[in-house]
């Protein structure tokens, strides 16, 4: 048994190896934005009402963070127009490149470096910029119009009803299924063995898995918490970034976790039939030794009472 476990220690810690070195080994190939920095070109995205627009290239003047900020500013203002406010866009050509306006605002200026930056033409990259911005500001101005409101808090109703039923259950239902748990193993320990022992460790271990599955129960009832108040923030516009941050912040890591364990379920099952294999050929050895102690075998030069000395 020794042996077996020694081995399991080999073959975890050689995969582990092979893992860290893996990991930590340097990648000598470069992203095109690691390319463009190293060559002294940044740029930065455009984000607006939670949505990247496009990206812009900065200049010495004007480093490429900061006029995006600016371009986002003039958005937000010109989405903010009352509704009856109808908004008309125009391209025209400038000593920077081509400006898109909205009603007579400067929003932003593809410039021919951008165009350099994207490799087409600075006509289709103006277009592509404008149509970008017409939808967007479109959308802003829908999200937030008071027929969209009436819609958001109806979906926001049916969320937190449904919501209130799953926790009434979970509430009522809780302590019902953690007793059940408890009979259960209570049951089935008394069913082994009627002895007294059997009937206190039946107790112990009952109350021990009442207690996991509490937690879990618990556990689950937050997760419901979690995606309500998810649901619920993305149902408005006005709050859906708060809830991009959830999902950002908290959801994702949580998948990265799930998908990292399913990426390793192969290398488990390698190490499972490596053990197995191991298991079986320990099992076989232990089976020739014993012959060879009992005299089956014979082993020229070999004691019988180095057999277990020899095996452990």
């Amino acid at each position: 048994m020794n042996l077996l476990k020694f081995f399991c220690v080999v073959v975890f810690l050689a995969f582990s190896s092979t893992a860290v070195a893996q990991e930590s080994a340097p990648s000598t190939e470069q992203t095109p934005n690691e390319q463009l920095a190293q060559e002294g070109v940044f740029t930065a995205p455009v984000v607006f009402d939670g949505q990247t627009l496009f990206s812009v290239r900065g200049f010495s003047a004007l480093p490429a963070v900061e006029r995006a900020a600016n371009i986002e500013r003039r958005l937000v203002e010109l989405a903010e127009l009352p509704e009856f406010i109808e908004l008309e866009y125009d391209v025209r050509r400038n000593e920077f490149g081509l400006a898109i306006l909205a009603n007579g605002r400067l929003l932003t200026v593809a410039t021919p470096a951008d165009a350099e930056f994207e490799q087409i033409s600075l006509e289709l990259l103006a277009e592509i910029h404008a149509e970008a911005i017409k939808q967007a500001v479109a959308d802003y101005r829908s999200g937030r119009s008071n027929e969209a409101l009436i819609v958001s808090a109806q979906v926001a109703v049916a969320w937190t009803a449904a919501f209130l039923i799953m926790t009434y259950v979970f509430l009522k239902r809780r302590k019902r299924l953690i007793a059940f748990i408890e009979r259960m193993t209570m049951r089935r320990f008394t069913t082994v063995e009627e002895a007294t022992n059997a009937v206190v460790k039946g107790k112990a271990v009952a109350k021990l898995l009442g207690f996991a599955a509490n937690m879990l129960l618990w556990v689950f009832w937050l997760f419901l918490l979690y995606y309500y108040l998810t649901f619920v923030l993305l149902s408005f516009a006005q709050t859906k970034p708060f809830a991009q941050l959830l999902l950002k912040y908290v959801s994702q890591p949580l998948m990265d976790v799930v998908w990292g364990v399913v990426g390793f379920l192969p290398n488990l099952i390698t190490i499972g039939i490596i053990i197995l294999v191991a298991k079986y050929l320990i099992k076989g050895l232990r089976l020739f030794m014993d012959n060879v102690e009992a005299g089956t075998f014979q082993w020229r030069d070999f004691e019988p009472h180095w057999i277990k000395p020899t095996f452990n």
